[in-house]
């Protein structure tokens, strides 16, 4: 962030960052289902700066395997995966790529609509919501799921958590909680976070390009991984 007459000028904001040694440095941060990029937002809010530079568009494809930097050519930027990018702009959900079959489709892009506008509110009236554990269409193996998110713009009363349709954890504080999954059948589960007391104005749609809704609705995020038995 830089500063100006004592004021914050500019900050950048990224949906996803690595580190010295590329996206395969342990302390890189990839997209995380957009929880890299709301927390990276929370600091908008906190300075609110007169410029706001999001990182960033048409990243496009990274190094193809053994091209990287560096003596091993193992040091990759630009977009390593679908998940460890720090690309914004709506990508396929099914195109194959170096690593991988799609990406994040439109979430990205809706997340960008939701964090600008709640930066454009006077106090907070809207939130966003982002599942940072587990990641899109992993594969969960065992009888329990640890589940992680975070929620920017006006605090929610408390969290729900739904498999299917169905709540299986109410009233939580905090931004974390470990689920039971005995008696989930295999296969394709949804997960959904929802945030009670707090409306969002932007779908956090994987699949369509949201536009503002008519009227706020219910702030959740969601996403869909795989149960898989052992």
């Amino acid at each position: 962030m830089t500063r100006r007459g004592g004021k914050a000028e500019a900050l950048t904001v990224s949906a996803g960052f690595f580190a010295g040694g590329g996206w395969l440095a342990k302390d890189a941060y990839g997209h995380r289902n957009g929880w890299t990029y709301v927390e990276s937002f929370r600091g908008a809010l906190k300075h609110r700066p007169s410029f706001i530079q999001l990182h960033q568009f048409q990243e496009y494809a990274g190094q193809p395997e053994g091209q990287g930097y560096g003596p091993n050519h193992d040091i990759y930027v630009d977009s390593y995966s679908a998940e460890l990018s720090d690309d914004i702009e709506p990508v396929s959900l099914t195109t194959p790529a170096y690593r991988g079959n799609g990406g994040w489709g439109y979430l990205m892009l809706n997340l960008t609509k939701a964090l600008v506008d709640l930066y454009r509110q006077p106090k907070p009236v809207t939130t966003v919501v982002a599942i940072g554990a587990p990641l899109r269409g992993a594969d969960v193996k065992g009888d329990r799921l640890d589940v992680e998110w975070t929620a920017l713009g006006k605090e929610p009363a408390s969290y729900t958590l739904l498999l299917n349709g169905k709540p299986v954890a109410q009233g939580l504080k905090a931004t974390r909680a470990r689920l039971d999954l005995r008696g989930v059948p295999a296969g394709p589960v949804t997960l959904r976070v929802r945030a009670e007391g707090a409306v969002m104005r932007y779908l956090p749609s994987y699949t369509d390009d949201s536009l503002r809704l008519p009227r706020p609705v219910p702030a959740w995020a969601e996403l869909t991984f795989r149960r898989v038995r052992p």
